[in-house]
């Protein structure tokens, strides 16, 4: 069996994604699998699948030359088969690839003409195909089909055995078990893909009113103030996770019914997990990024100008149409979208069928489609 080492060091989603694609690495999920990732949360990810001596860790408090040379000098104490640059891939996973010691080092390029980041120097690179997801992405660069949606069953199991008490504890003691429970995910690290807050409120308050459900407010520390106000305008049916752990997080979100939210690390921990999700999406590319497999709804604002990539760091001032794009999604129509979709979730969960998704038509759509690996994409007018 090839001794395998898989450089993940960008966010929380993408290594969740990288970790969903190598579940198809062999026939014994990640038995001989090591990693690279960050310790921005990541790690929790790959050291609930690995052993420890097989994660290694890139310190975000430290400067990229000691990182470097402490990853190089410990991956280097090993001779692996394959190394891999899991996809998207920056200067930090190519520095590390190059440096570590391999048979064969394999990478993506974006276009023939992609001399960046130390692409060009991989032998094994291959072009990535144009419009699939980043699971997919990756399973192409790992050879493995990438056509159709693969539920991720090892990584789901081993974190509900990690954390499975530990999420019926919170259920048990926050009256949420045998309850139809809603993930609510009001915040985002980039201002550009947030839903505006007051939008989410009332649109729990109209779910409430309309079906019994409770819901489960999560997010980041630093999205304390933003929980508890959004906590308390929805009232008594809302509790809050301020869980820091990642994976403890995952098993919460396996327990909920639904994850509604923004284009964000838990919504990829939800569809990790596989909870149905339905995001708010704004300039990301979604044939990248959607949340993966059946089940899952994206709603968006068909927008010239989406997918964006190229403002600068300050592109919530120097956006020209002030992120209309996630901005303007109009209320009235996620609400009934979402209402009809909570309804289809609870006779049917993820069998869904094509009458169901044309169910969902309301005069605002100007379009549905399904992505190739089952997402289901709203386009409002």
């Amino acid at each position: 069996m090839n001794k395998t080492l898989l450089i993940a060091l960008q966010g929380i989603g993408n290594t969740a994604m990288a970790l969903h694609a190598a579940e198809k690495l062999t026939k014994q999920p990640f038995s001989n699998l090591s990693m690279v990732v960050s310790n921005n949360g990541s790690h929790e990810l790959a050291g609930s699948m690995l052993p420890k001596n097989r994660v290694y860790i890139w310190d975000e408090k430290k400067g990229a030359a000691e990182n470097v040379t402490s990853i190089a000098h410990s991956t280097r104490q090993d001779v692996f088969d394959e190394v891999y640059m899991a996809y998207p891939s920056g200067r930090r996973e190519g520095v590390i690839g190059l440096l570590s010691r391999a048979k064969v080092k394999k990478a993506l390029c974006d276009n023939d003409k992609d001399l960046f980041l130390f692409r060009k120097i991989y032998k094994s690179r291959k072009l990535k195909p144009s419009h699939i997801h980043d699971i997919s992405a990756n399973l192409f660069l790992f050879g493995r089909p990438y056509q159709d949606y693969i539920r991720p069953v090892f990584i789901t199991d081993s974190i509900k055995k990690t954390c499975g008490d530990f999420a019926e504890h919170f259920f048990d003691e926050n009256n949420l078990s045998r309850n139809f429970t809603i993930a609510l995910h009001p915040g985002c690290k980039s201002p550009g893909k947030r839903w505006p807050v007051e939008n989410y409120i009332k649109l729990c308050r109209i779910i409430d009113d309309k079906m019994e459900c409770k819901f489960l407010i999560i997010g980041g520390r630093e999205e304390g103030f933003l929980k508890k106000h959004v906590a308390s305008e929805i009232g008594k049916n809302a509790a809050i996770s301020d869980t820091a752990s990642v994976i403890q997080l995952a098993a919460l979100l396996g327990k909920c019914q639904l994850f509604i939210g923004n284009d964000s690390a838990p919504m990829h921990l939800a569809t990790l997990m596989a909870t149905p999700v339905t995001a708010l999406w704004g300039y990301s590319d979604f044939y990248r990024t959607s949340p993966y497999g059946p089940g899952n709804v994206l709603l968006r604002m068909n927008y010239y100008c989406s997918p964006c990539y190229k403002f600068s760091g300050r592109y919530v001032e120097s956006c020209r149409n002030q992120l209309s794009c996630i901005r303007n999604i109009p209320f009235e129509p996620v609400a009934k979208v979402i209402i009809k979709y909570i309804d289809i979730l609870k006779e049917k969960s993820r069998n869904i069928t094509l009458d169901d998704i044309n169910s969902l038509y309301t005069p605002n759509i100007a379009k549905i489609f399904s992505l190739d690996h089952g997402c289901i994409v709203i386009n409002f007018s």
